[in-house]
């Protein structure tokens, strides 16, 4: 039997994989919230994760010990290593070769335990079960290694199919059997096979016992004796023949097992005649608990570039019993080994550096979301000295052989970029992106008197997860070159358009209207409005800047409508009479359009601060819900400690992404009754992407960031309309026509080494942009100086009464009083305009820091600005750039 168990291993593997599985009542990751005291999850569409078998590729690729060649065009190649699941990618354009994982990883002298798992897969993910308990499995130790994973060939590519988690296998072989089935089945074998598998089985009959209490004890045993002649397998002995078939057969060595089961199926046995025989004879039809999940993953050659997808209906699992969390996919694809020069691009805020080994290995790695954070998700505490957000869902990798830009094409509304340096856990240095498939929190305090639990978002994430890589050759990959990659991919993709623009710089502003604050009546507390800048004083402004040469002016025009900057919902217009009422209004629209002046009203959609029974919000039914299933609000940080400040009285209920559509509509076809509305300010929707919680119809960030898509494109492509937004998430960047408050500076958090004009690069001469208000700097000469560094337009934030008005209202900025910063504000609009009036519509094709504190920005029209934050005059390249200064070079190469 020894030599037939080695002859049938190969046969028994694949189908034990198949089989080991198919007993498993699994589906779709999909699972019902769990309250903080439920611990029962949901039903959801029910399917068996099974690997597909007899692939010529799968056949191919595990019969080699290396590479094997997949598919090939005229610019890449794709090969597979079977037996690790490693894929490596050849750019015939770069000439490089990249890969999944590390070659020489095994040499790394830092990984251990978990680190050394990490090295070797493709992919990890984190699950929790109905206890709330989590653990992580990797593709090589829970999958590949144990012979799980098979493979399958695609159009320009290849598919590998990943069973995660190895669970008890329950053999079909019957423990008790009838005596006329078992022969009939031995009956279909020949000779050899027959003898083995009639060996296994004793005899038992009730004709041949010797008295009565025999007979009893034989039948109270086995119950069926009654019927029918039975056979005993010997192997599970007497003492295992209980109630639990899986009982039986955990002292049954492997080799038994597996040889009897392959016995079983050459006689045709199948797995319900297996089923029956067990209810038969009294046993128990055992099921498997071990948590088993089923993914795959498809590597595609797109031209020269590499698409890796992981398709939302490959996952599989018993969702009753768990759910997948978090996936990171492809952790060190393209990483650099310690002791290589290069850098890892991260778009933190505009963007920045961290450089291959910079020895920060005292620090966390880096990991920030995409998009900023889903504050539906109340973090519980505000991130300290780093405030920048990542706008843009792309990433890379520079290395001496050249480099590698990632995009995540799908999933990106919730996805984290992580990087990492050598000598934190591993060799490497690398960077790679994670998606929250089942977002969740844990609640270890109690909140607004609610007891803490561990909540789950209701449904997972239904689009697959997509990158994309595109490769850069080594000498033309520096940080502007894959930029302008990353703008030509946006450009070609229809995700970015070309704005008409002109040669000058417009001075931004955005004006504040009203503002609520708490007064009291007859000693009746009262909430009441006040001025900060009328419909009249507006055109003041306007005038004033006109006045001192000011030619060029675009405005936004916040908290003008319903309640102010304290608002209400952005569902219809309602003048406000202390701004001067509708008359007012009009006579600002009637200037903006004689002066050539962009006037943007603005509505806030995402947030509304005051809930009343005559405003059109209800809280319970148009705020959008947290995990916990309350209200969610935007809650303000206490300074001092970084925590919420669940006292603060300027509490943002969040607005549930459902009614952004309608509730626009509304407002737009109010205001189009009195006026025409040719642009429009969006505020807060081009920064903040929140999801909704709410049981049994919820929004996920993912499919609230397709509801906004789908909204914006309705206004600028029905209508025409021009949109501002403030920060620019990039799902946005096809349908605005510009972005105030973006960030020209990165977040300068711990592990990173510069901030770099990443975002700048990929927008410049294309779309205008204009920084943080520059009244609002703590370095007012150096924040400018910036906005020349960066193409940036200047942008400040204005209301035209006193400061003092401010006192006891719910908003905290101060110095924004437009007289304190008048002269300020035309000498910046001057200096910009001879900095910049030239290269409005060009491109920057380069970026450099020549030295601390000296950047060199080029651009496409042939001129060079040169700035220096310095103290002291510098003199580069023949220019003399004084301190805190610039220089402009015209015709440079």
């Amino acid at each position: 039997m020894r030599l037939k168990y080695i002859s049938s291993i190969c046969l028994y593997r694949l189908f034990s994989v198949a089989l080991a599985i198919a007993v498993l009542t699994v589906c779709l990751p999909g699972c019902k919230k769990t309250e903080k005291n439920n611990t029962t999850a949901g039903d959801g569409f029910r399917t068996e994760p099974v690997l597909a078998q007899g692939d010529e590729l799968d056949t191919t690729a595990h019969a080699a010990e290396d590479f094997v060649a997949v598919c090939e065009n005229e610019s890449a190649a794709l090969y597979l290593k079977a037996a690790t699941a490693e894929v490596m990618y050849r750019n015939k354009v770069t000439d490089t070769v990249w890969y999944t994982n590390p070659p020489d990883r095994a040499d790394d002298q830092i990984a251990m335990g978990n680190s050394t798992a990490m090295l070797n897969s493709q992919f990890w993910f984190t699950y929790f079960d109905n206890l709330h308990k989590s653990a992580v499995m990797y593709s090589a130790s829970d999958s590949v290694e144990i012979g799980q994973v098979t493979y399958q060939r695609l159009e320009n590519g290849f598919r590998a199919s990943y069973l995660v988690g190895k669970q008890q296998h329950i053999y079909r072989i019957p423990v008790i059997i009838a005596k006329d089935k078992l022969e009939a089945l031995a009956a279909r074998l020949d000779e050899y096979d027959a003898d083995d598998l009639m060996s296994g089985y004793e005899l038992i009959s009730l004709k041949n016992q010797p008295d009565e209490v025999t007979r009893k004890t034989l039948i109270k045993k086995y119950p069926s004796l009654e019927k029918t002649d039975l056979y005993i397998f010997k192997y599970a002995g007497s003492n295992n023949i209980t109630m639990s078939v899986m009982e039986a057969f955990l002292l049954l060595p492997e080799y038994l097992g597996q040889e009897y089961e392959e016995l079983f199926l050459k006689a045709g046995y199948t797995d319900e005649e297996w089923r029956a025989d067990c209810t038969d004879n009294g046993l128990e039809v055992p099921e498997v608990d071990s948590p088993v999940f089923a993914v795959a993953i498809e590597f595609v050659l797109d031209g020269d570039e590499l698409v890796v997808r992981v398709p939302h209906d490959s996952f599989a699992y018993d969702n009753t019993k768990y759910r997948i969390t978090d996936f990171t996919l492809l952790p060190f694809f393209g990483a650099a080994k310690q002791g290589e020069t290069g850098y890892i691009i991260v778009p933190d805020g505009s963007g920045a550096l961290i450089n291959f080994d910079n020895g920060k290995t005292k620090y966390s790695a880096y990991e920030k979301k995409v998009y900023g954070e889903n504050y539906t998700i109340m973090p519980k505490k505000q991130q300290a000295l780093d405030d920048a957000q990542i706008y843009l869902p792309v990433y890379a990798l520079h290395r001496s052989a050249g480099s590698v830009l990632a995009i995540i094409e799908s999933g990106d509304a919730e996805a984290s970029i992580h990087a990492s340096i050598s000598g934190i856990s591993t060799s490497y240095n690398q960077a790679y992106a994670s998606f929250a498939l089942i977002p969740n929190r844990e609640e270890t305090e109690s909140v607004l008197n609610i007891s803490g639990g561990y909540n789950y978002q209701e449904n997972p994430l239904t689009c697959d997860l997509q990158l994309r890589y595109r490769f850069l050759a080594a000498g033309k990959d520096e940080y502007s070159e894959i930029a302008l990659a990353y703008q030509d991919y946006l450009l070609e993709n229809g995700l970015l358009k070309q704005q008409k623009l002109e040669k000058s710089v417009p001075l931004t502003l955005n004006l504040l209207g009203a503002i609520r604050y708490d007064t009291a009546v007859m000693g009746i507390p009262v909430r009441s409005t006040k001025s900060l800048t009328s419909y009249g004083e507006a055109v003041t402004i306007m005038s004033r800047l006109r006045e001192s040469s000011v030619d060029d002016i675009k405005v936004i025009y916040t908290g003008w409508n319903n309640r102010g900057l304290s608002n209400t919902p952005a569902q219809k217009v309602q003048y406000i009479k202390e701004l001067g009422g509708k008359a007012e209004f009009k006579k600002l629209l009637e200037y903006t359009e004689q002066n050539g002046i962009a006037f943007y009203p603005d509505a806030e959609l995402v947030y509304v601060s005051e809930s009343s029974l005559f405003n059109r919000f209800r809280k319970n039914t148009d705020a959008a819900r947290s995990l916990s299933g309350t209200v969610a609000r935007k809650y303000t940080y206490l300074l001092d400690l970084g925590t919420v400040d669940y006292n603060t009285a300027f509490k943002n209920y969040i607005v549930k992404p459902s009614v952004y559509k309608s509730w626009l509509g509304s407002f737009i076809s109010g205001y189009e009754k009195d006026f025409r509305l040719p642009r429009l300010s969006l505020g807060t929707l081009g920064t903040d992407l929140n999801a909704d919680y709410r049981e049994g119809s919820q929004t996920d960030r993912q499919q609230a960031k397709q509801i906004v898509t789908d909204m914006l494109r309705e206004l600028t492509g029905e209508r025409k309309m021009e949109l501002s937004v403030k920060g620019g998430n990039g799902y946005l960047l096809s349908d605005i026509s510009s972005i105030t408050e973006m960030a020209v500076d990165s977040g300068h958090g711990y592990l990173l080494d510069d901030a770099i004009p990443f975002y700048e690069i990929v927008l410049h001469g294309i779309m205008p942009y204009a920084g943080a208000p520059l009244n609002k700097s703590s370095d007012f000469r150096k924040d400018l100086l910036k906005a020349v560094e960066t193409g940036a337009e200047p942008y400040f934030e204005w209301m035209y009464a006193e400061n003092y008005v401010l006192k006891d209202t719910d908003y905290n900025n101060f110095g924004i009083h437009y007289a304190d910063w008048l002269d300020e504000a035309v000498e910046a609009y001057r200096e910009l305009n001879e900095a910049l009036g030239d290269c409005r519509d060009a491109r920057i094709i380069e970026h450099e820091k020549l030295f601390e504190n000296v950047y060199c920005t080029r651009y496409s029209n042939g001129t060079s600005i040169y700035t220096n934050y310095g103290d002291s005059p510098v003199t580069v390249n023949g220019v003399t750039v004084n301190a805190v200064d610039w220089t402009a070079v015209k015709g440079e190469k």
